[in-house]
């Protein structure tokens, strides 16, 4: 196994998902191949870095606040993508706000704790 150092800090726009995995985050390589699979699908509608048709980019995502309606168990809460809150939305993104326009991703427990640790570095 090796593990690869930290540097959110070092992104240029022609880095492949693969640099940009090895660069922010201190996975083993075979945790690094799930989530560069993963992010493929991610990068389906999402960029990594501006908007395209009203679809967030992934930089910056972690922290920022949510754009979702809000759910009945919390009707006046203003919402932050920590990691708690993108848990329960990439388990389900319906369920986590009924106007969610994101598809069920189907992702495994490992997957959403791989996608987090991605989002909270990838600023």
């Amino acid at each position: 196994n090796f593990v690869v150092t930290l540097t959110p800090d070092s992104f240029s726009y022609s880095k492949t998902i693969q640099d940009v995995v090895a660069e922010i985050t201190a996975i083993d390589t075979s945790s690094a191949r799930q989530l560069q699979a993963k992010l493929k699908v991610c990068l389906e509608c999402h960029e990594l870095r501006s908007w395209t048709n009203q679809v967030r980019p992934l930089a910056g995502l972690y922290g920022s606040i949510a754009n979702v309606a809000p759910s009945r168990s919390t009707p006046d809460l203003v919402r932050r993508w920590d990691a708690e809150n993108l848990k329960q939305f990439l388990r389900s993104p319906m369920d986590f706000s009924p106007t969610a326009t994101m598809p069920d991703p189907n992702l495994s427990e490992s997957d959403i704790d791989l996608l987090i640790t991605f989002l909270r570095h990838f600023k």
